[in-house]
């Protein structure tokens, strides 16, 4: 069996760069165990300016790092949506973010935590699937409100989206993997029920 996995990779991946994690990424994770006082993580600051120098050098774009890095002015804009006036985000929303780039070292861990995850999410695009994470475990980056939810109250407006469900083919072919998966989870299979590492 594993001769036929290394097969199906390496026809997969023939002459493509796979990219699991980036540099900046690790940079951003030394920053938050910095910021949490594990020991030989350096310090929160220099991490998290190195992670930002990363995530510059990464999309080429390294000429304004420095700008950027020392900016302690600009903040998230208010949105005003051109079609509904509804979805606006006035300045002053709780759910508008009120950090600026520059690091503070006099901030409250929670403000800390948010510039690193906020700086770690933009780091990681195109990879989708690692910020929702990040978002998940942290509550970091600050989002938009959901103005139109139509889960029938299955999935929360302000906790967003916490995992996905079980495809039906696993209904299918494995119902007695998926009744003790959802035994586990402890909750009902839906976009509202926290996986074992999302619990507040």
């Amino acid at each position: 069996m594993q001769e036929v996995i290394s097969s199906f990779a390496k026809d997969l991946f023939a002459g493509k760069r796979v990219q699991l994690m980036t540099a900046a990424e690790v940079w951003f994770l030394r920053a938050e165990a910095a910021m949490r006082n594990w020991d030989g993580a350096g310090t929160a600051q220099a991490n998290y300016e190195k992670g930002i120098e990363v995530s510059f050098a990464q999309h080429g774009t390294s000429g304004g790092f420095a700008t950027y890095r020392d900016d302690a002015v600009s903040k998230p804009a208010a949105y005003t949506d051109p079609k509904n006036a509804a979805n606006n985000i006035a300045a002053g929303n709780p759910n508008l973010s009120t950090i600026t780039v520059k690091w503070d070292d006099a901030a409250t861990d929670a403000r800390k935590l948010e510039r690193i995850i906020t700086q770690k999410w933009i780091a990681v695009f195109p990879d989708g699937q690692e910020a929702w994470a990040e978002f998940r475990r942290t509550g970091y980056p600050k989002l938009f409100p959901v103005m139109i939810n139509n889960s029938g109250g299955k999935i929360s407006t302000t906790d967003f989206v916490r995992r996905v469900n079980f495809v039906q083919t696993e209904y299918e072919t494995n119902p007695a993997g998926v009744q003790k998966a959802m035994t586990l989870l402890g909750g009902p299979d839906n976009g509202g029920t926290r996986v074992w590492w999302d619990k507040p």
